[in-house]
């Protein structure tokens, strides 16, 4: 698939078609206190359950960060740059030390690299996001990302990552990756290439737009304060064709989101911007952003699924995720103190 499926997209194209009675009548629902009533005695009891279950017990989200040689000082300071961006995105989501690792220059070796990974505990259902910045190479049967000592392939990243559970993303943000697409693919793991091939082995700037668009509020098209991978993938791959065309350059450059159906790319979050990025918010929140979480999922597979559906049930299942959707956010302007009453 060359390009993921936003929530943002899916929003404004049914907005487009929902009558527009029946949206103000919906929402005009949201304002009964009986029903935010009801539902924070549920989400109260369903959160006192939660917390029963210690940390260890959930599924956590962990970030690997891996910067490569540049090759030149200009190159080195914005590979090191461009790691420190996405590294200030994942504290934004409120991760700590023990969930999000970088590593750039000369600590990037393939040692730190393979025991960085061997950290995150083999039989956890932890969400992993890897991000790999810097210039690969492809000799015509191996690619490998360029690292001081002996660089590492795409094969020995596959063999470390294939031992963990949990769902992966895997983002190879260098020249040549297009030939590490194949190597990393599995059924529990969401990979994207700079490039479609190996064969396309000029410096990529896919990373760049990465990086740059990993707390900008024009990103976060569904407006939810979470900058997701799909969002992000749209707006880099958007903001790279751009750059060609601005330049008035051939692109050297196409880039690849392949995973199972079972993955989708919404599913894994980069940062937080505006109210929510902040490592300090209630548990209360927190459940909220949970619940929206796995509503904005379900109106994802609800897009998927539109042709084995009459227009009739799509619209009335879209109308009841929507209405859950508002009422969740709702709850959270209410407890983060930004509703209009």
């Amino acid at each position: 698939m060359d390009s993921p499926k936003t929530l943002g997209a899916i929003v404004i194209k049914a907005f487009s078609r929902l009558r527009a009675l029946s949206i103000l009548k919906a929402f005009s629902q949201l304002r009964a206190l009986s029903v935010l009533r009801a539902l924070s005695v549920l989400r109260a009891l369903s959160l006192s359950i939660l917390l029963m279950f210690s940390n260890s017990s959930l599924a956590l989200e962990q970030m690997l960060i891996f910067g490569g040689l540049g090759g030149d000082p200009v190159f080195q300071e914005d590979f090191n740059e461009q790691v420190e961006q996405i590294y200030q995105a994942g504290l934004s989501l409120g991760l700590d030390a023990s969930q999000i690792t970088k590593l750039s220059g000369s600590d990037a070796t393939k040692v730190n690299i393979l025991a960085a990974i061997s950290k995150i505990r083999a039989d956890s259902d932890d969400l992993l996001q890897v991000h790999l910045i810097g210039h690969g190479s492809f000799d015509g049967n191996n690619y490998k990302f360029n690292i001081p000592g002996p660089d590492i392939s795409a094969n020995e990243l596959a063999e470390a990552l294939n031992q963990l559970n949990g769902n992966q993303m895997v983002a190879v943000m260098t020249s040549a990756s297009g030939a590490a697409m194949q190597p990393l693919k599995n059924d529990s793991r969401l990979v994207i290439t700079a490039t479609r091939t190996g064969l396309q082995k000029n410096a990529s700037v896919f990373s760049r737009y990465w990086a740059q668009g990993s707390d900008l509020s024009s990103v976060d098209l569904n407006k939810n304060e979470i900058i997701s991978i799909a969002e992000l993938y749209t707006y880099t791959q958007d903001q790279v064709t751009k750059y060609y065309e601005s330049e008035g350059l051939i692109a050297s450059e196409a880039s690849l989101i392949e995973g199972p159906e079972s993955i989708d790319a919404d599913l894994f979050s980069l940062s937080r911007i505006g109210q929510l990025a902040n490592t300090s918010l209630s548990a209360e929140v927190e459940s909220l952003i949970a619940e929206r979480a796995e509503v904005e999922t379900k109106l994802s597979e609800l897009s998927g699924r539109r042709q084995d559906l009459s227009e009739d049930e799509y619209f009335s299942e879209l109308q009841n995720l929507m209405l859950e959707l508002g009422l969740l956010q709702r709850q959270i302007d209410n407890e983060l103190g930004t509703t209009d009453e």
